[in-house]
């Protein structure tokens, strides 16, 4: 039986969680974030590209550069560590 991922949360610093499991695993210095917009100048959509040791892991969209970066450490967390999660 596969664990199931909890739901996103507003509540939670996804972007702190992930920095601290990366920190936990030694990992921390091989991640990045790759930030990028696009869209009208008044719509602007944000993608951030979560990166471990040079490969994408995960990416975010949202309205908000951190909207997107929160995103992404979710699907990053969701994927490395699912714990991490709750």
């Amino acid at each position: 039986m596969s664990e199931q991922v909890p739901k996103f949360s507003d509540s939670i610093d996804y972007i702190v969680r992930l920095h601290n499991y990366l920190s936990r695993i030694k990992q921390v210095d091989k991640f990045e974030w790759v930030c990028s917009v696009s869209g009208a100048a008044n719509n602007h959509i944000h993608t951030a590209q979560a990166k471990l040791n040079g490969e994408v892991i995960a990416i975010g969209t949202g309205s908000a550069r951190n909207v997107a970066k929160r995103l992404a450490a979710y699907d990053a967390l969701s994927k490395l560590e699912p714990g991490q999660l709750v």
